[in-house]
């Protein structure tokens, strides 16, 4: 199981809170080391200019940016891509005839063109391999005898015989063992499906005779290529995760997607019918929850399209969008989830068609790639993030402070607003009060239209008082709990669309009373 791509749909939000985080232990706090006249003087904590199209491009590797059709935020996150190749079915067509003695009992025998499994070939292009022959007759004189196989052909498609004049040993028999060569040769079944082998022994006085043994062995075979009736077989998938980060610190609160999907998307040079077989597909919610994607094509499966017999080497594509009209992605990406988990086999010929003949090239493979899409479209609703670090503020010890006031202005355009709060903790982990007493540090959200839309950009100012016991108190923390509760304009009334172009410039400054 692989855990390592993220989903981090609000991140985008938590950075910019990273802005206003800066401004605890920034360096315009250690500015405060240097000596100032008793009196009232303002210091510089934290100046940014915050654009979404630039901060999206700050997430990791893993997380893709782009924007829909109507050019609203959207985020890609994948799993692994899923190859299966032509060696999964040729190494089962070749496991099942290599190594194996054939006892030949007439000098016109049937092969079948058939593999244990179900596969009806029709036609074969040999990469390597040999075909190993023993045979043996008791004569008492010489013999001309012709080992024919009229369906193995060689490159300029005249097919194989193999001629001898043998002896007879002391014991008074014939005895050979000889090998046949299919490097670059094509076997190609007749119209019974099979594939013959023929021999013709003839003594020198004219008399037709059998082998009292004749067996064949075929070793080392590989195939380039194949024709003909591939009936069900299992191409078995892995299991894999795309873990969603957005959850991980949550602690309350709502976050409503408008339009999320999750697209599978194959890719195919199999000429052959082939059909996904869900197996898992689950999506792992924050208080415990197993919750299963559900939709017809979860149920009945999905048919990848393939080449045809004249398109080899042609890869096909075949994209499923599993969204709120066709399955209850909306619900379960709205459940609050940790992580989706999916396991998803494919099977050939599903439907048992004896009329499909289909091929397999030895470069055939395909891949089979999960993407979770989430365009920033929604609500939220008292969406609550909780998170600890660790700081120093003992620099503020050494100032002789009677008040402070944390001093923030800003312009936004974004349609989503935030409240933050910083809790304060001692070396031991004891609670000393928050931060801003009155009331959170508040960035608003501006005003949208009745599609959601931000009307235009707005500015603001807020104003928190820090007295002389928070900053006593401020001064010995050694961390805060940070959190912040977002919300959209109109909460849970209206979904609002996030773009490139909207943008938050923020300064934040601490005016200081010594």
């Amino acid at each position: 199981m692989v855990m390592r791509y993220k989903f981090v749909p609000v991140l985008f939000l938590l950075s910019i809170t990273l802005f206003v985080v800066g401004c605890v232990d920034g360096d315009g706090l250690n500015d405060l080391s240097v000596e100032k006249p008793i009196g009232e003087y303002a210091i510089p904590l934290v100046k940014a200019s915050i654009n979404m199209e630039d901060l999206v491009q700050e997430f990791d590797e893993y997380t893709e940016f782009d924007t829909d059709s109507e050019g609203v935020i959207l985020f890609k996150y994948s799993g692994d891509i899923l190859k299966r190749t032509s060696n999964d079915i040729f190494n089962s067509i070749e496991s099942s005839l290599n190594g194996i003695p054939i006892p030949i009992d007439s000098n016109n025998f049937p092969i079948p063109f058939t593999t244990p499994d179900g596969m009806e070939i029709y036609l074969m292009e040999v990469s390597e391999g040999k075909i190993g022959y023993f045979f043996e007759v008791e004569v008492d004189e010489p013999c001309d005898i012709k080992i024919l196989f009229p369906q193995l052909f060689d490159e300029n498609m005249e097919s194989f015989v193999q001629e001898y004049t043998l002896s007879p040993n002391g014991e008074g028999k014939i005895t050979f063992l000889g090998e046949i060569n299919l490097e670059g040769k094509t076997l190609i079944a007749d119209q019974d499906g099979q594939v013959n082998l023929q021999y013709e022994l003839t003594t020198a006085s004219g008399e037709e005779l059998l082998f009292d043994d004749f067996f064949i062995i075929i070793n080392d075979l590989k195939f380039s290529y194949s024709e003909g009736v591939f009936y069900n077989q299992e191409h078995v998938g892995e299991l894999d995760t795309i873990e969603i980060e957005v959850f991980e610190n949550w602690k309350g609160g709502e976050i409503f997607f408008e339009n999320p999907n999750i697209t599978l998307t194959v890719n195919n040079s199999f000429g052959v019918p082939t059909r996904s077989v869900v197996q898992v597909f689950d999506i792992h919610t924050v208080d415990g929850q197993v919750i299963p994607l559900e939709g017809d094509a979860i149920v009945n499966g999905i048919d990848f399209d393939y080449p045809t017999m004249d398109e080899v080497g042609v890869v096909k594509s075949t994209t499923f969008e599993f969204n709120k009209d066709n399955s209850n992605v909306q619900d379960v990406l709205g459940s609050k989830p940790l992580f989706v988990e999916y396991l998803v086999d494919a099977i050939t010929n599903p439907e048992g068609n004896d009329d499909v003949v289909g091929f397999i090239w030895e470069e055939s493979e395909y891949s089979v790639n999960v993407e979770v899409e989430l365009p920033i479209h929604g609500k939220v609703i008292d969406f609550l993030v909780v998170d600890t670090f660790e700081l120093d503020m003992s620099v503020l010890t050494e100032q002789n402070i009677e008040e402070a006031m944390l001093r923030l202005n800003y312009e936004t355009a974004l349609p989503i607003g935030f409240e933050l709060q910083l809790t304060m903790l001692d070396d031991s982990d004891i609670e000393l009060g928050d931060v801003f007493q009155l009331e959170p540090l508040t960035i608003q959200p501006v005003d949208v239209d009745s599609n959601g839309e931000a009307l235009t950009s707005e500015r603001f100012q807020n104003d928190i008082l820090l007295d002389i016991d928070q900053i006593e108190k401020l001064a010995i923390s050694k961390k805060l709990i940070l959190m912040v509760r977002f919300n959209s304009t109109m909460n849970d009334e209206l979904s609002v669309k996030v773009r490139p172009e909207q943008f938050l410039d923020l300064s934040l400054g601490m005016i200081i009373k010594r």
